[in-house]
């Protein structure tokens, strides 16, 4: 009987942290009911987070290490990841500021892609639920 009762345990906290990655779309009734102020608005369209929403845009710093990793890996093939990152890091934090630029526009060009993919979803009327 105990394993009955812990397997329904962890079959409600599965449930509960798939709903919690959902992402509704708006319809008009609910755009109307909610103007109203009705409380029985029900959701037109459930998808998981993950299939709709766009990839994070990624900063300078990342692009570089990115572009810089596997050189660095090939030269120095008995550092651990976090010691090549480290020394990555160091060599990033002596550049100066016209060494960075390249990777600033392309940091700015995936911000930009972003930005267009996330007003794509919310012309199209998709939000995030916070309630879960």
């Amino acid at each position: 009987m105990p394993k009955a009762k812990e397997l329904s345990q962890e079959t409600k906290l599965t449930k509960v942290s798939q709903e919690s990655k959902t992402i509704k779309k708006k319809s008009k009734k609910d755009v109307e009911e909610s103007s109203q102020g009705s409380a029985t608005a029900s959701p037109e369209k459930v998808n998981t987070l993950e299939s709709i929403q766009p990839k994070r845009a990624v900063s300078s710093y990342l692009c570089f290490i990115n572009a810089r990793r596997p050189g660095f890996i090939e030269t120095n093939p008995n550092l651990s990841m976090c010691e090549t990152v480290s020394a990555l890091a160091k060599v990033w934090n002596s550049m100066t500021d016209d060494q960075k630029k390249q990777y600033d526009k392309v940091a700015a060009e995936d911000q930009k892609r972003f930005e267009k993919e996330t007003n794509e979803l919310k012309k199209k009327g998709y939000f995030i639920d916070k309630d879960g």
